[in-house]
């Protein structure tokens, strides 16, 4: 997911920008539509930017579990290598702590930025070609896609992720 709308820069860092009102009521519709869909993290994993953490704010209080979140600042402008890196290590954590007590998969969320976020995306789906396209327009602010990632995968990849779900905000 990209963080819903934030404020352009006024004062102070880019890492410290604030979401707008607008933002705000982006990152609650997602966590509602997010609960009609079933999803429940096991784990959040997100950038450290108040803008993310704003979001999470909004957000995680409409879900049905409140999930474990786990605040990075290496996700902070990360490129897609970077976040599909976090990614494999907190599913392969995930997997090892649940171990075979659990007969579903462990969920992953991950929150960061563009173009990032988007250009992951792009890359998982980029093996079918319908997928792909899908996600051309980009990741607006408060979207998001769901992947499903092979249960035996080792690693995620185009060749192991199908996508579900792509929801881009207007």
């Amino acid at each position: 997911m990209r963080h819903a709308a934030a404020a352009g820069m006024s004062e102070g860092t880019d890492h410290s920008r604030r979401l707008e009102a607008i933002g705000h009521q982006e990152a609650k519709r997602v966590g509602v539509r997010l609960a009609m869909l079933g999803v429940r993290p096991d784990l959040i994993v997100s950038s450290s930017a108040i803008r993310c953490r704003e979001t999470l704010d909004a957000l995680v209080p409409e879900l049905d579990d409140a999930p474990l979140i786990e605040f990075l600042d290496s996700l902070y402008n990360s490129d897609s290598d970077q976040l599909l890196s976090q990614i494999d290590e907190e599913l392969t954590n995930l997997r090892a702590a649940s171990g075979d007590l659990s007969d579903t998969p462990p969920t992953l969320m991950l929150l960061a930025h563009n173009p990032g976020v988007s250009m992951l995306a792009f890359e998982l789906a980029s093996a079918n070609d319908a997928d792909a396209s899908r996600l051309r327009a980009g990741f607006a602010p408060a979207s998001f896609a769901i992947f499903e990632i092979e249960d035996d995968a080792e690693c995620v990849s185009r060749f192991t992720a199908r996508l579900v779900v792509f929801e881009r905000t207007p």
